[in-house]
Parts: C-alpha cells; structure tokens; sequence
C-alpha cells in the first residue's frame, strides 16, 4: 500500500489541537476520544484506534500518532471469519500443504522475480506430437512431455540459464533437471525429470507418467523430488490462457504454460492467417538471471517448439 503524503498544513492543525474531540467505542466498550482527521486517517490505512497511543490531553488520539501505521496494518493476518459471526468451518491442512504454503509464500517474499511472455506457434508440434502417438501409442506423449524435452535442449545449448542462487553464490549445473508440477489430491507435488536435455523424448515421456503416478500415490522419494534449476506448469488441460507461476526455491526458473488458443494474425501480405499458438511466461529470479538471458531461453524454446522433428530426438 503506498504510503500516505502528510502535508504541512496537516501537521500543524494536529500541533496546534484545534481539532474537536469526539469519542468512540472498541470492541471493549472502551472509549477512545480521537480528532476528526485522525479518524480519516485511520479508515483510509486500515487502522484499528483501538491500538494506538493518542499524544494529545487526555490520550486524545491526534493524526501524527497513527504514523506508518498503514503499512504494519495491511500486513496483518486476515480476522477468522467466527470474529464477523460468519458461519465457517476451520480446516487444518496437510503436512504438505502446509510445507507448500510457507514455501511460495517465502519464495514471493525473499525471491525478486521477473516475467517474461511470448506466444508460441504450436500447430507443427500437434502434427509432431500426434505423428508419435500414432507410431508408439504406448508412449502417449504429452503436450509437458514434448516441453520438458524442449526446454531440456534449449537449457543445455544456453548453458549459463542452468544455474541457481544459494547462500550468496551461483551454483551452476552439468545436467539439466526439470521439475514437473503435478497436481494431487493433497496439493501440488514437483518430481524431477533427470538430464532432459540428453535423453530421449520417448525416456522422458515414461519417467514422466512413472513420476506423476507416484505423486497420486504420495510415494515420491526425496531424491525424486530435490534438485533441478526451473520447473514447468502447465495450466492448459484447465482451459487457462496463461500462467504467472511462483519460483520453486531454490530453482531459479518457472515456466508458466497456457492452453492451445486459436487466433488470427496477418501475414507478410496483411491477410489474416490462423495460427494455433500457447503463450508460455518464464518466471525468473534476478539474481541469477536478466532480462536478456531469459529472452534468449525463451526465443530458442519457441524455435524449437516451431520446428519439433529438428531438435527432439524421439528415441
């Protein structure tokens, strides 16, 4: 919340207590004598009188004691819903959930991320993808599947995007790992597909699908789920256009994955021409990365998606 501007002229009509006293009540029923513009402020920073100290005669409450009040105000958890006599059943959440929830939450706190965006030809990659299934169905490749694969070869020709900030230092990885977020019954769970960049597309498939079955399960290892610099999500079997993800710490990538979207763009000629297309957000953190790295990532991954039978080696 920005911070409010105190202008002279409102601190000098608090020094000089030309302000009328009016009195209120807390939840206590006990009064609280406060002056006009003190009220205002308080309703416009979202602080409770109750809990201020008033300077002025009597513990009169004057606009200058509220202060940067605002700021500590807004970061207050929010009053369980039974203090407005709602009705509400308080849940207790899962070891996991709980583990996942003081993660991202320190991850939005701690990790200074960058976005950015690009819309993705994807009609090559559907007759790719569809051409594998239908000379290996037992392979059922998948539209993460053939993304983990790309953004595995891409990852391993720009190698300085393969790293991560730990403790004040840049560990930098020989082997791309990709994490894959896989939604449960009990919160999300992210496996990590080892070496994604060197193994086949069909080797990346199966660990895949063995992975994301053991995350329905609850039986993943530690080892298969530690490790990697940047994970995918992908929102598109949902209907979602896009997705700005959190961070995974202490990876220091996210690619965000939208849903196949038909859309109209002109040619070289200004005649409208569809395209098939999925907008992918890479979620960075700046300390390790900049702008201009994750374009290049992100440009190289589209190319690849683009032209699929060139880079990803089927196996």
């Amino acid at each position: 919340m920005p911070e409010k501007v105190v202008t002279t002229a409102e601190t000098a009509v608090s020094a000089v207590a030309i302000e009328p006293r009016q009195f209120v009540k807390d939840s206590d029923s006990r009064r609280i004598v406060s002056t006009p513009l003190a009220r205002k402020r308080a309703r416009e920073m979202g602080v409770d009188l109750s809990r201020v100290t008033g300077s002025g005669p009597g513990g009169r409450i004057k606009a200058n004691d509220l202060g940067h009040l605002g700021d500590s105000a807004a970061q207050e958890m929010p009053r369980l819903p039974s203090e407005y006599g709602l009705q509400a059943q308080e849940i207790s959440p899962s070891a996991a959930r709980l583990a996942t929830a003081r993660r991202v939450s320190a991850a939005k706190t701690n990790v200074p991320h960058f976005y950015i965006t690009q819309d993705v030809e994807v009609s090559a990659l559907q007759v790719f993808r569809a051409t594998i299934n239908e000379r290996s169905p037992e392979i059922r490749v998948s539209v993460t599947h053939l993304l983990i694969k790309a953004l595995g070869v891409a990852m391993a020709e720009l190698p300085t995007t393969n790293r991560i900030w730990v403790d004040d230092k840049i560990l930098a990885f020989n082997q791309v790992d990709i994490g894959m977020v896989t939604e449960t019954a009990d919160g999300l769970r992210v496996p990590i597909i080892r070496d994604a960049g060197r193994r086949t597309l069909k080797e990346v498939a199966i660990e895949a699908r063995t992975l994301a079955s053991r995350a329905q399960d609850d039986s993943l290892t530690q080892k298969e789920v530690g490790g990697g610099s940047v994970s995918i999500s992908n929102v598109g079997m949902f209907g979602a256009s896009s997705l700005i993800p959190i961070i995974n710490p202490p990876q220091a990538m996210i690619l965000g994955v939208g849903s196949e979207q038909a859309l109209f763009r002109p040619d070289a000629a200004g005649h409208p021409v569809l395209h098939k297309e999925i907008c992918l957000t890479l979620a960075c953190d700046h300390r390790v990365h900049d702008g201009a790295d994750a374009a290049r990532l992100l440009a190289r991954l589209a190319r690849i998606l683009k032209n699929p039978s060139v880079s990803m080696q089927t196996g």
